[in-house]
């Protein structure tokens, strides 16, 4: 088992226990955090001359962002922020994924770094502060009972980015691709900004423990104690003129910017005396290099779910088992033994297929939600499936009629998922099983 990543330049994992299937999560988030490592160099927006307080914020900066991107790698969106509510909070959810107190549906949110779903400990700045963090609404986890925007690597995000000299960093409105998907916040020491001085003091008997917050009961309000507002207005259109607050504002498949943040950090200064936030943040780019590797795996799972279930089903017998023919179309039934298009939605040739596509193994519906913009996201066309004809009917181990595939050096391949990245770029994700 096998996965490369990353065209032109191919990055490979080590080989697993052999065994039948596709490849297994943490390639993918080793794949993920390698990818991460190498496009982390425009976080800071400027050049940085690095004190010991600096390099500690930067590096909890780079950390919760690279754990950001291997969540899109493993989820396919970014989480929603942990919430900073203090009014009748329970300590056990303190730096967890927040699903309940996200916006609406599209609708952008702002909070802490949700350090505990990601797997972190606390990440916090030089001031000892916990980092904050805004993510764009279209590109965010579906909050609880509610339905997600369809997405794909082509997905932009929401805001841009100036520093507090009125350069643009991040974004560009009449082209948003170059917008930025999440940002990632080091408040640092309180200030006199927007019209009040910022307070931290902890309630009465604080229910948190680790990132301890003042007393409010809505994001914002415990959000402008830490992100600030200028007096100054920052150059551009939407013009830029605090960090705390998000627009509540549903956002499309196809968002216009309407949010721009203030990297208050310049040449290695603060500029501005009300504005002393840093500022790091994902690209779109970078978050399309992550949700191309989460499409490769799950849809590589999915084929590895169909071909074990399919092997136990009565009609075939024990181990018998097969794979689905290729579709000629994106979002399209598959063509009768044809072993290269896209990944069908349903298949006459192989019914369980159909049962797999509707309502997945064991509760799997990873499939369908990748490939249905009307209940999930919009792969389809990305997703390229070539498939041996020795698996295209009912055998043991794909004894079939026919050859097995071959991958650039790899031979004897049972099938290839191969899925392209964000337009205009030469990134793809690929697995396969053999």
């Amino acid at each position: 088992m096998q996965a490369l990543s990353s065209k032109p330049s191919q990055l490979s994992c080590p080989r697993a226990q052999a065994q039948r299937g596709f490849v297994a999560m943490f390639l993918i988030i080793l794949a993920a955090i390698v990818a991460v490592t190498a496009i982390t160099k425009r976080v800071w927006g400027n050049a940085d001359p690095v004190t010991t307080g600096r390099l500690e914020t930067q590096n909890a900066m780079r950390l919760a962002k690279e754990a950001l991107l291997v969540y899109v790698a493993t989820h396919g969106r970014l989480p929603c922020p942990a919430d900073v509510r203090t009014n009748n909070y329970s300590p056990t959810n303190e730096g967890t994924i927040d699903t309940t107190n996200c916006g609406g549906t599209g609708v952008s949110a702002i909070g802490l770094v949700p350090w505990k779903g990601l797997g972190l400990e606390a990440v916090k700045d030089s001031s000892n502060v916990c980092l904050w963090y805004a993510v764009s609404g279209n590109l965010k986890v579906g909050i609880a009972g509610a339905k997600r925007h369809p997405i794909n690597a082509d997905s932009d995000g929401a805001f841009q980015v100036r520093d507090a000299t009125g350069a643009l960093l991040a974004g560009n409105l009449v082209d948003t691709k170059n917008n930025a998907a999440a940002i990632i916040f080091a408040p640092n020491s309180p200030l006199t900004t927007g019209g009040i001085t910022q307070d931290r003091s902890p309630p009465n008997n604080p229910t948190r423990t680790v990132c301890v917050l003042p007393r409010g009961n809505s994001n914002n309000q415990v959000a402008q104690q830490y992100l600030d507002s200028t007096a100054a207005t920052i150059g551009g259109n939407p013009a830029a003129t605090d960090n705390w607050n998000v627009p509540n504002t549903a956002l499309n498949a196809a968002p216009v910017t309407v949010k721009t943040f203030i990297q208050g950090y310049v040449n290695g200064s603060f500029p501005l005396s009300d504005l002393n936030d840093q500022l790091a943040w994902i690209t779109a780019e970078e978050f399309a290099k992550a949700s191309t590797q989460y499409a490769a795996k799950t849809a590589a799972t999915a084929l590895t779910y169909f071909y074990q279930n399919t092997s136990v089903v009565p009609q075939y017998g024990q181990g018998i088992a097969m794979y689905p023919s290729a579709a000629a179309t994106a979002g399209g039934a598959c063509a009768s033994n044809s072993t290269s298009g896209f990944l069908p939605i349903s298949c006459a040739q192989t019914s369980a297929w159909n049962t797999y596509y509707t309502s997945g193994y064991n509760g799997d519906t990873s499939l369908p939600d990748l490939l249905q913009p009307s209940t999930g996201d919009n792969w389809g066309s990305k997703i390229n499936y070539r498939v041996s004809s020795k698996c295209l009917s009912p055998s043991l181990n794909c004894s079939g009629a026919g050859s097995f595939l071959n991958y650039g050096s790899v031979s004897n391949l049972q099938a290839v998922i191969t899925v392209t990245g964000r337009t205009g770029t030469t990134f793809t994700a690929t697995s396969y099983t053999k």
